[in-house]
């Protein structure tokens, strides 16, 4: 999977990190827009955005509906292939 990102110099893709297991796409989409935005509200660089996006779509894609799990353990890291 791919998500595209538009900045001033042009296009720039991230090739997300594949979940073990699809269980459900509801609120996927909400999930990454969401944590692109909290990082972004932070001031943190469009990597780091794309990175806490990707991040929050990956585990909502691995449980039914929009849920995260108990202890989130988003470390900031790159969460996309390079």
């Amino acid at each position: 999977m791919i998500t595209n990102v538009f900045e001033e110099d042009g296009i720039k893709e991230y090739k997300w990190k594949k979940p073990s297991k699809i269980v459900d796409t509801h609120g996927c989409g909400d999930a990454l827009a969401g944590g692109f935005l909290a990082y972004l509200a932070l001031d943190k660089s469009i990597d780091e955005c794309v990175s806490a996006g990707l991040y929050c779509a990956y585990e909502v894609l691995q449980r039914l509906a929009c849920q995260f799990p108990d202890k989130p353990n988003f470390n900031g890291q790159p969460f996309y292939e390079k």
